[in-house]
């Protein structure tokens, strides 16, 4: 027997979510009912619920692959990401600390997949990732937490406008977990990654852990102490372990970075500057001080093709009564999967540090 690609997929997927809610429980999809907002009448003028209309009532979801259908769903919390359009409900549930991954694929279509945390309208503050077709990823995960799925489409989608049943609007939404490790935990064979700041590597009875990686936060920074028009380079090796540890206003993202702490002199001329140079292509520079938060951030910076430099025209009034800034050096992105393995590509580059005078 043969069967149409759509028919086939659905037949070897578990149908979660594919089903109407009427007054005598579940009842299979019927090919024509009427729009009513978040609600949809058959032929008795039963009135049957759609799955996971409302972020209020969503579809539990497992880990896995489920489908949904956008036939006849409302536009709940302004549609998924905020961007409008129908949009339906699920809810996965995070047994352990862990990276989320959500990809969709829509029958003829692409849907938009948003995730957060609680029903709000508030999109800005609160997604925690937001896709148009690519599959999606949202990071560290603590054990024991949930969060929604907005699964959706333009609100101009022809395919939704004009479908006339619910196979006509199915979406196909898969998820997958990747375990995040802590400090000091085995990682041999584990399938997860080491938490942000530490690296797989082997310790003195041979054993994969996951320890810390010199220079990869702001607690274990490269320390360089500068002095007044002397200025010094320092060579960063992008095939050394790094992690993706920082994200700044303008770089960061999927990034591994070398943090260095460079220390200032008790007493330096008035309007004092410091500039900082990346002699590489697809360098990345930002500066936090006098501490190492994100709302530190004075400086930051994008790749560009001749390198990278940053400045501090002040230095002494960003630093107020501290010596210390904190600069990272944010490297060519990694793949998700093979990233702080120390499989870095481009050669070894040269940032050079001037602390000056006067500005």
């Amino acid at each position: 027997m043969t069967c149409a690609p759509i028919r086939c997929w659905i037949a070897a997927l578990p149908l979660l979510g594919c089903m109407r809610t009427g007054a005598d429980g579940p009842s299979p999809m019927d090919d024509g009912p009427t729009k009513d907002t978040d609600t949809a009448l058959d032929s008795t003028g039963e009135v049957l619920e759609l799955p996971g209309d409302r972020c209020g009532d969503p579809i539990e979801a497992s880990i896995g692959t489920f489908i949904v259908t956008l036939h006849d769903a409302a536009s709940d919390l302004g549609g998924a990401c905020g961007a409008g359009g129908p949009d339906v409900f699920a809810r996965i549930a995070i047994p352990h600390r862990a990276d989320l991954r959500v990809s969709a694929r829509g029958n003829g279509f692409v849907p938009r997949v948003g995730v957060i945390g609680t029903c709000t309208e508030d999109w800005a503050t609160h997604t925690l990732g937001c896709s148009d077709g690519l599959p999606i990823t949202v990071f560290d995960l603590p054990a024991g937490g949930e969060v929604l799925l907005a699964i959706g489409a333009a609100a101009d989608e022809p395919m939704i406008a004009g479908a006339s049943s619910d196979e006509d609007a199915l979406v196909e939404v898969q998820t997958s977990l990747r375990g995040v490790l802590p400090l000091g935990e085995s990682c041999s064979d584990s399938g997860g990654r080491c938490q942000g700041g530490t690296i797989c590597r082997a310790d003195a009875e041979g054993f994969q852990r996951c320890v810390a990686a010199d220079g990869d936060t702001c607690a274990t920074a490269d320390e360089i102490v500068l002095a007044v028009d002397e200025p010094q380079s320092v060579a960063i090796d992008p095939a050394t372990a790094q992690t993706d540890a920082h994200l700044h206003s303008c770089v960061g993202a999927r990034r591994p970075d070398r943090v260095l702490r460079l220390v200032l002199p008790e007493s330096m001329p008035p309007a004092s500057a410091l500039s900082v140079t990346a002699q590489a292509e697809g360098i990345g520079l930002a500066a936090r001080a006098p501490g190492c938060l994100a709302a530190d951030e004075v400086a930051c910076a994008v790749p560009s093709p001749g390198g990278t430099s940053i400045a501090l025209d002040d230095v002494g009034a960003v630093l107020g009564p501290g010596r210390t800034v904190f600069v990272f050096v944010e490297l060519p992105v990694a793949d998700a999967v093979s990233m702080g393995d120390g499989s870095g590509e481009q050669a070894p580059f040269v940032v050079e540090l001037l602390l000056s005078g006067s500005a």
